[in-house]
């Protein structure tokens, strides 16, 4: 794999280490995280020893050829540029590659349908909190019409309101009738 054996916590004389990089700037020269230049050091593409600072733990350097050859042998991330013309809209045909020179099967439109998912179904009972914030009912009058059972509940921990009643039942019941007449 390399030519250079691993000089990590080796008992000949240490090389000057001065040069070598530190793993925050091996990820910032590379683009990638510090995870992915510990798996760099784990797969043996980078050198890793110890520089000794005073009064702190060892700080791991990293060996600055072995940086710039992986950074030689990564190939940039390119930007996407939309196309200046739109794609023709036909299923599976195959469209000229770019320039007008020949057709490519992997320049195909593909146009199905974004998979919407299912929505998820309303639960069979709610808390009171969540009546409360369905109707604009207080919690208060909510738990008088659970406690009387004037309103289709169970008690769980905390009173729990059927759902349908909420949505349909609520109508028909008539908490007030307006000013004495």
């Amino acid at each position: 794999m390399l030519s250079q054996p691993d000089v990590s916590r080796s008992s000949s004389p240490p090389p000057d280490l001065s040069a070598w990089l530190t793993k925050t700037e091996v990820a910032q020269l590379l683009g990638v995280t510090e995870r992915t230049v510990d798996r760099y050091v784990g797969d043996g593409q980078i050198n890793r020893a110890y520089r000794r600072v005073p009064g702190r733990r060892e700080m791991p350097v990293f060996h600055p050829g072995d940086v710039d050859r992986i950074r030689t042998a990564t190939v940039e991330m390119q930007p996407f540029v939309m196309p200046n013309e739109p794609a023709p809209m036909v299923r599976g045909a195959l469209v000229p590659a770019a320039g007008g020179m020949g057709w490519t099967a992997g320049r195909r439109l593909l146009l199905a349908p974004a998979a919407q998912p299912a929505p998820e179904p309303s639960p069979l009972f709610v808390s009171i909190e969540e009546a409360a914030r369905l109707t604009g009912l207080s919690k208060a009058l909510l738990h008088r019409l659970c406690m009387g059972r004037l309103i289709p509940s169970v008690r769980d921990v905390s009173w729990k309101i059927h759902r349908e009643w909420l949505d349909t039942g609520l109508r028909e019941i008539h908490l007030w009738d307006g000013p004495a007449k």
